[in-house]
């Protein structure tokens, strides 16, 4: 008698929500429930098992309830992948190609494994077998198709918020901060909170006479200042206050702020750097205050990179990236190792030696300072980035102008009811006036000493100057660096280079200011199973992570 064949089939169901298992009644759905789908499946085995004439026999039947298909991080899917390689089933089977997978490269893993391990794939809906080459074909099209409109969805979602942000200041997932509610009535848009707008002035007052963000909680919290909805003012809140004291609390927002250090000239205008308005206008008028405390961000800041790490200070820490954005650290070597120091990438796991790739970035800093051809360029292009802000900086001074005119009107008014309230010889409420006139002169001069400012920086545009320093602070860079302490090089680094990146296609890019991506240098050709990474006059010792 002659052995029957049979054909042991793995069947799966998947869906992203309990309301695609279930009616709204509780009642379990007919048309895309597991039950359904794992119905329709073994329909279909019957129906192959005829067109065959192979018996098609259900091995298991693995489900994944509540589960995106955009990964493969699923239970269900994990044990299926599992079952294919333990070799124990012929065919893997699913109502829909969106069941198994909505990404194509994790589609075609699948596929690859189950070529691997001579295991069919079944897709119902569309009537495909990939046990001949026409069906892994149409299936393979069909999943970059569907991969292909997510990603235009998801392009067209960008290209609408940014339209929204661009026209009416709508802010697609910001958080309400100290100072701003969301409007009940317009998703994404926010008014202002007088009452805790009086507390984030305090606090900003605070920053700027204690410095330390630690003093500063403390102070805040004896005061009794407290966050959101009467909540304890934390550490956390203190520092997205102070991150928006340059944008929100301005009243202004950016879009595509990964590109503001990129040439706008080179990019389409959906892609540029923009400073936007926001509705509800600044929070804080004082812009005194506001740029004292962005002033003293940025000396924290600078401090921390020039005071270097265990009595080193590493020279591009701050400066070098991996191209993907990751940045490289200062760390000191252990072990066996504790002579060296490293730049270490945590997201890559990676590892340069600190004074290899220290030598070959100075000596291409001094080769392009050299180059007088290259450093003219570099000052052409930074005068055509700086006379590109010249609107900007005008918008700027007309709003500063407006700002003096405003506070002149106002104290202008308030002497005129002083000498009313001499004359009628109200001598306490012209001790409160006298006061606020010399609170209004106090903020009138603020105000003019920035205008002025202003002015000087558009002359400063307008003449490119400023040019020459550059000149000779680069040659400066080369006559005194050998013989500068490590804290004086890392200084006159971050005046010249804006950032260094190593890229995937070993090259070694340095970025000068007001010149991105002037000059590459290779690295290495990277030799597979090898830590050693040779240069033409250099050795760079990639170190793995241990």
């Amino acid at each position: 008698m002659k052995e029957e064949k049979v054909k042991l089939v793995a069947t799966y169901d998947r869906v992203s929500t309990i309301d695609q298992a279930y009616n709204g009644d509780g009642t379990v759905r007919t048309d895309a429930s597991p039950e359904a789908q794992r119905h329709r499946c073994l329909s279909h085995m019957k129906f192959m098992s005829q067109k065959t004439g192979q018996r098609w026999v259900l091995y298991k039947h693995i489900s994944d309830l509540a589960y995106s298909g955009k990964n493969t991080n699923r239970p269900g899917y994990q044990e299926l992948w599992d079952l294919i390689g333990s070799s124990k089933i012929h065919a893997v089977m699913a109502t829909d190609l969106s069941r198994l997978s909505r990404s194509v490269i994790d589609f075609l893993h699948l596929v690859s494994h189950c070529e691997h391990h001579k295991v069919d794939l079944v897709i119902i809906g569309l009537d495909l077998d990939t046990s001949n080459p026409f069906g892994r074909v149409i299936v393979i099209i069909l999943v970059a198709l569907g991969q292909f409109e997510r990603e235009m969805t998801a392009v067209r979602v960008r290209e609408n918020a940014l339209a929204r942000l661009l026209k009416d200041g709508k802010i697609n997932g910001a958080a309400e901060i100290l100072g701003l509610d969301r409007d009940p009535e317009k998703k994404g848009h926010f008014l202002i909170n007088h009452e805790e707008m009086v507390k984030v002035e305090k606090i900003l007052h605070l920053f700027i006479r204690l410095s330390s963000k630690k003093k500063v909680l403390a102070v805040a919290n004896e005061l009794g200042l407290t966050g959101k909805n009467g909540r304890e003012f934390t550490a956390h809140m203190l520092d997205i206050m102070l991150e928006n004291v340059k944008w929100r609390y301005r009243g202004l927002w950016y879009a595509n702020g990964d590109n503001r250090d990129l040439d706008q000239d080179l990019l389409p205008e959906s892609k540029r750097y923009q400073v936007i308005k926001l509705p509800h206008g600044p929070l804080i008028r004082d812009k005194v205050l506001l740029d004292s405390v962005e002033e003293k961000l940025t000396a924290t800041f600078k401090h921390k990179m020039r005071a270097g790490k265990d009595n080193y200070v590493y020279l591009l820490s701050h400066l070098l990236y991996q191209e993907d954005g990751s940045r490289f650290y200062g760390q000191p070597g252990n072990g066996r190792n504790k002579c060296y120091r490293y730049y270490y990438n945590d997201k890559h796991k990676l590892r340069v030696h600190c004074e290899e790739l220290d030598k070959v970035v100075v000596n291409k800093i001094k080769a392009t300072i050299l180059d007088d051809s290259q450093f003219r360029e570099m000052v052409k292009d930074a005068t055509k980035r700086r006379q590109a802000n010249l609107p900007a900086l005008e918008e700027k001074i007309r709003d500063q102008e407006k700002v003096v005119a405003d506070l002149e009107g106002a104290s202008l008014h308030l002497r005129e009811q002083l000498l009313d309230q001499q004359k009628r010889g109200q001598t306490g409420f012209m001790e409160w006036l006298e006061g606020e006139v010399k609170e209004l002169s106090r903020r009138r001069e603020q105000a003019n000493t920035e205008l002025e400012l202003l002015r000087q920086s558009k002359a400063t545009l307008v003449e490119s100057a400023g040019l020459s320093d550059l000149r000779k602070l680069s040659m400066d860079f080369l006559k005194k660096f050998d013989g500068l302490t490590g804290t004086e090089r890392r200084s006159i680094m971050s005046k010249l280079v804006q950032r260094i990146i190593l890229r995937s296609n070993n090259q070694l890019e340095i970025q000068f200011f007001g010149q991105p991506r002037l000059s590459t240098q290779p690295v290495a050709e990277r030799k597979k199973g090898l830590d050693r990474v040779n240069v033409p006059t250099h050795s760079l010792h990639f170190v793995p992570d241990t």
